[in-house]
């Protein structure tokens, strides 16, 4: 199970389930390649050339990009971000109800989920 707050695994799953995606993209059309006419088979080698590669091209920075961009917020929020939609809560009492996503917060709580990705408040 993938440790830290909900917003990344929510990020982590959707780069997961796009590279299954790719890959069965991928391979269908290398087993269609062969039924293919000739002239056809070039474009194939294309298409499976491009969605095998789109993981680690395309998905996974774009996956990293944004756990940075939460690590920002974060840093910038001193640590009062809601682990569900990484919304600043920096001017809100230390529980509550997240404003933006309406999930419940506790900053106590919530310091825990983000220690275990290594933001701790030190």
């Amino acid at each position: 199970m993938f440790a830290g707050p909900p917003v990344l695994w929510r990020a982590a799953r959707r780069c997961f389930g796009l590279s299954v995606l790719c890959a069965i993209i991928a391979v269908g059309t290398a087993i269609v390649r062969g039924n293919l006419p000739p002239h056809h088979r070039t474009t194939a080698r294309y298409v499976i050339m491009a969605f095998g590669l789109a993981p680690v091209v395309v998905i996974y920075p774009i996956g990293y990009v944004f756990q940075r961009h939460v690590g920002r917020q974060w840093c910038r929020a001193n640590g009062r971000l809601c682990t569900y939609c990484a919304y600043n809560v920096s001017n809100l009492a230390d529980t509550g109800t997240c404003p933006e996503c309406g999930n419940t917060y506790d900053l106590e709580r919530d310091a825990a989920m983000w220690a275990e990705i290594g933001l701790t408040g030190d």
